[in-house]
């Protein structure tokens, strides 16, 4: 993935069709940078094996079921979550 997919993702208007790109595109490419960086500097500083990498998932699919739902979808049609 680049750079020019990430900026396409993010620029989506619509909140649903946003937060699931970003879920599903952009999201497994930072963990994986993160992995990769904790991976490579661990012989150096060995606690970075501990560390957890958390991400806002649980908001970016509550937004996108929100934005699907009839209920909440005028409130969360013009959202900013997944930016």
């Amino acid at each position: 993935m680049n750079i020019t997919t990430i900026e396409e993702a993010l620029n989506i208007p619509g909140t649903s069709l946003r937060c699931q790109l970003v879920l599903d595109e952009v999201q497994p490419v930072l963990l994986q940078l993160m992995d990769e960086f904790k991976n490579k500097y661990a012989n150096a500083a060995p606690e970075l094996l501990n560390y957890h990498v958390h991400t806002y998932e649980a908001s970016l699919r509550t937004t996108m079921h929100d934005a699907r739902n009839p209920k909440y979808a005028n409130k969360k049609q013009d959202s900013q979550s997944g930016l």
